[in-house]
């Protein structure tokens, strides 16, 4: 489990070295500086404490925990989709279907866009169901 305010990815780490020239360092464009800069996965799109919820018990890494289930799958989730490219059709196995719709959503619901569209897309829901 992780510890206090451990270094965190938004970007999982295998996502990160999949999409990386291979062989070739990681690149990071800073804005403040309007430069590409070499950054190692271990440093990129991280943040100290990224998905420990503090409030209550200091150490409480469920929600790393819960997410952890999903992204520690994400290379077979690759691997699937890049076969699936070579296809003129396939059917993904229902547990790498089931792994990349939890990922992409828990990514998108965590993103600060999702956040403010909350309350409305909450509204929609219940509007369409009570339909």
């Amino acid at each position: 489990m992780n510890n206090i305010n451990e270094n965190q990815h938004y970007v999982s780490q295998v996502l990160q070295r999949r999409f990386k020239a291979p062989n070739k360092p990681l690149y990071w464009y800073q804005v403040e500086t309007g430069e590409w800069t070499e950054r190692s996965t271990q440093r990129a799109f991280a943040a100290k404490g990224y998905n420990q919820l503090l409030a209550g018990r200091e150490d409480d890494n469920w929600l790393e925990a819960a997410f952890a289930k999903s992204e520690n799958h994400v290379a077979e989730v690759c691997e699937a989709l890049e076969e699936a490219a070579r296809r003129p059709a396939t059917t993904l196995e229902e547990g790498v279907y089931r792994n990349m719709c939890r990922y992409c959503s828990f990514l998108d619901l965590i993103s600060p866009a999702a956040k403010a569209g909350a309350v409305p897309s909450l509204m929609c829901q219940l509007n369409l169901e009570l339909k």
